[in-house]
């Protein structure tokens, strides 16, 4: 085989070979962008789900306390930091009277 005829046969190969260097690196590239950005959409495990925003924090932390995502214990500590902000008594928030 001549130095032409080697020429013929290896440079599609390697320009084959280069093109699926460069595809698999813009797949790879793709790839972790949608991660990041999936991952970035994600909320902070505190924060009030997107359909509560207009809630208020009482009943946010009530709702969050019914479906067992905290216990009575982290609901009492939560809570009172709401009476120290809010400027509610204890009792009052407890009833569900803000004021």
């Amino acid at each position: 085989m001549g130095p032409m005829a080697a020429a013929v046969v290896l440079l599609p190969m390697l320009m084959l070979i280069a093109v699926g260097v460069v595809v698999g690196v813009i797949i790879t590239t793709t790839r972790s962008v949608d991660r990041s950005a999936d991952w970035s959409a994600q909320r902070h495990p505190l924060a009030p789900p997107a359909d509560h925003a207009d809630e208020g924090p009482l009943a946010i932390l009530r709702e969050r306390y019914a479906l067992g995502e905290i216990g009575h214990e982290e609901f009492e500590r939560i809570l009172d930091g709401l009476v120290r902000t809010e400027g509610a008594t204890p009792g009052a928030l407890r009833n569900g009277d803000p004021r």
